[in-house]
């Protein structure tokens, strides 16, 4: 059995964050499935870094995680109103500008979920009671919103990239 130190987080811990957040999903016919990885750097052959995806079976501050989502329609219809929900895991940092998804609207929230907004818009209310822009290092929660039907048997992915503080 794997034993961890105390400034390792067992990538269990960071995966089991992620799918309880969808969990209403299995009402839906749409079928949902995560998975977390590893991003590195490593040199090509011509000694420029590259990155590179791998197992993340261990990680340590500062190392960079790959969440990513995918949702097929197992239904016999189309279904028009696909949204998918995840909190940004405790000790991690989402990166900016990182959140992707094709054909989705990506929504952020400062507060836990209760309110939703763009990259540009969200604001956050400092002590002194002033509100400054929001910045990546004060996301909760990222929204996708699949602004298409997704058909029978249709699959699509959402991803996002954080760091492990």
């Amino acid at each position: 059995m794997k034993q961890f130190s105390l400034n390792i987080l067992p990538i269990s811990t960071l995966l089991l964050s992620m799918l309880l957040a969808p969990a209403y999903a299995a009402q839906s016919p749409i079928k949902i499935t995560s998975e977390v990885h590893e991003i590195i750097e490593v040199l090509d052959d011509q000694g420029k870094p590259q990155e590179k995806i791998i197992a993340a079976e261990e990680i340590t501050p500062g190392d960079r995680i790959l969440f990513s989502t995918s949702f097929t329609n197992k239904g016999e219809k189309a279904s028009d109103n696909v949204v998918i929900t995840n909190p940004i895991p405790a000790h991690t940092r989402y990166l900016a500008n990182t959140a992707k998804g094709e054909h989705c609207i990506i929504t952020f929230s400062v507060d836990g979920g209760r309110a939703w907004g763009d990259a540009k818009t969200l604001k956050v209310r400092q002590k002194d009671g002033k509100y400054r822009a929001a910045t990546a290092a004060d996301y909760t929660h990222i929204r996708w919103k699949y602004n298409q039907a997704l058909q029978p048997s249709e699959k699509n992915s959402i991803s996002f990239q954080t760091i492990l503080l």
